[in-house]
């Protein structure tokens, strides 16, 4: 069999008449165009020789069938055509396909494959060098609307189609857009900022302009956008955005009354965005894959996440799908649930900048009682604990559901998400809505003491140490460390009659767990 690389190295016009062995590695569904004043179904999928990939493009309805992933087929009387540097393989009603033996493929070739049918949008270039561009050469744009036309229909070898045309402006140039076919119907309107992707330049009585292709999409401003101009009120330009994520709505209480919010997470097919939604009615709408038009939303930076914030007076509209690439669902996913923030000493937590969550670790030393007070929303509880670590210790002021927590004094704990107050100069740490509290094993601590007395009941030996500090052990452990140093005695609290003795403890939390007589 001939390969995907001869098939284009050959030279020739005509249908390829050599037989040619692929695998389809991806397919996209069936589009309907029109020719002719007829309707008509073409086929787009990618293929694999083994060796390279190329895209293939059906035209006979009665071959979509075996145009299946997976199958492999060998292919005769196809036509050969480079697009925008891909090698493109035509199959019509004269061309052959039939169904052969497995072709194995490099797994990399699927994704190839996928590419090849789902290609990244052109480069952004300014207004000014998308007109100088090269004849059929792709480029996007990104502009201000400043104009439309009506929409008015055209005669093409298809039969009629709709265009519309735009003006678009930046910083460059300004230029009409005509908008072809589907592109019409795109919700852009004078005063908004687009990015059209995939356009190409014409030339028309020595006048250059910009047309839309098959594979443009008109976006709305861009998330980058909205948080590069600057104002602190609603942002009432249209943003296009695909919900990748959301999070069960929360019931929140403001002003004595319980209210609901939802987190969710969007994509503008160029980054991703946090949205927190106060108003119940567009819940319905904030469902995982609908594609959504945005105005008046409410724009924040919350711990360097940007955040659009809708409200009662957001609008919120249905649109077309919009196409985002698969990583933007798991960076929605990261956004609504963010890793803990990292755990630093507490003499860190307490000089960090206002706001910066840090998480600490260390050992419950005083829990007061829980209490109300006053807050917009109403009353809420709190309460207060003393945690301290190697490098000091600080107040923490737990703030509502964190009260319920079953931590005691005693208890090892870290404690994610706090931020820093000042209070009357005093520095404490304080729980955030992101804050868990976690029981943690107490860690080993190695110590040297120096025991002036014993004494022992019940089987726990009360070590006096030269300290003034009492370190409680099992009897046991102790006279198992004495007879190990070579002291065999009946009565423990003989050991120290003569002179102190120094013993290497290992601790876990309050509890000895290991004895060495120096």
């Amino acid at each position: 069999m001939t390969s995907i690389d001869a098939a284009f190295t050959e030279r020739g016009t005509g249908p390829y008449t050599l037989a040619l062995k692929v695998k389809v590695v991806a397919v996209k569904p069936a589009e309907v165009y029109r020719k002719d004043g007829e309707e008509k179904r073409v086929m787009n999928f990618a293929m694999s020789d083994g060796i390279t990939t190329a895209k293939g493009i059906c035209y006979d309805p009665a071959k979509f069938c075996k145009l299946q992933v997976g199958n492999t087929l060998v292919v005769r009387n196809s036509i050969r055509r480079t697009e925008d540097e891909v090698r493109v393989l035509i199959l019509t009603s004269t061309s052959k396909v039939l169904m052969s033996a497995p072709l194995q493929v490099p797994p990399q070739h699927v994704q190839e494959g996928e590419r090849l049918l789902n290609p990244p949008p052109a480069e952004i270039v300014a207004i000014k060098t998308a007109l100088t561009s090269p004849a059929k050469k792709r480029v996007s744009i990104s502009g201000k609307v400043t104009q439309e036309d009506e929409p008015r229909e055209v005669q093409v070898q298809g039969g009629m189609v709709p265009i519309k045309t735009i003006t678009v402006m930046d910083d460059s140039s300004k230029t009409q857009v005509t908008l072809w076919r589907d592109a019409v119907q795109s919700d852009v309107r004078p005063g908004d900022h687009v990015t059209i992707t995939d356009v190409i330049v014409n030339s028309y009585q020595n006048v250059l302009s910009l047309s839309t292709t098959a594979r443009s999409k008109i976006q709305m401003t861009s998330i980058d956008a909205a948080f590069t101009e600057r104002g602190t009120g609603p942002y009432t330009l249209a943003l296009k955005v695909k919900v990748v994520a959301v999070k069960p709505a929360e019931v929140y209480r403001k002003d004595g009354e319980e209210k609901r919010v939802m987190n969710f997470a969007m994509s503008d097919g160029i980054t991703t965005a946090k949205g927190i939604c106060y108003d119940p009615a567009k819940f319905c709408k904030l469902q995982v894959g609908n594609t959504l038009v945005v105005r008046n939303s409410i724009r924040r930076t919350e711990d360097e996440v940007r955040v659009l914030i809708l409200t009662s007076t957001s609008k919120v509209l249905m649109s077309a799908p919009l196409q985002v690439p698969p990583q933007h669902v798991q960076e929605g996913e990261r956004l609504l649930n963010p890793p803990p923030a990292e755990i630093v000493a507490i003499k860190t937590a307490l000089t960090s900048p206002a706001k910066k969550r840090v998480s600490i670790s260390g050992k419950v030393t005083q829990e007061d009682e829980p209490r109300e007070v006053q807050v917009q929303g109403g009353m809420v509880p709190i309460k207060t604990s003393t945690v301290m670590d190697d490098s000091s210790k600080t107040q923490v002021t737990l703030w509502r559901d964190a009260v319920q927590s079953d931590v005691r004094p005693g208890d090892h704990v870290t404690i994610t998400d706090v931020i820093v107050n000042s209070y009357q100069n005093v520095l404490s740490l304080s729980t955030t809505a992101r804050s868990k509290i976690q029981k943690t094993e107490a860690p080993l601590v190695q110590s040297i003491v120096t025991v002036e007395a014993i004494g022992v009941s019940d089987g726990v030996a009360e070590c006096f140490c030269n300290n003034g500090e009492i370190v409680n052990m099992p009897a046991e452990l102790l006279q198992q460390a004495l007879e190990e140093d070579g002291l065999v005695m009946p009565d423990i609290e003989m050991a120290t009659a003569t002179a102190p003795i120094d013993l290497q403890l290992v601790s876990k939390g309050s509890e000895v767990v290991s004895v060495i007589k120096l």
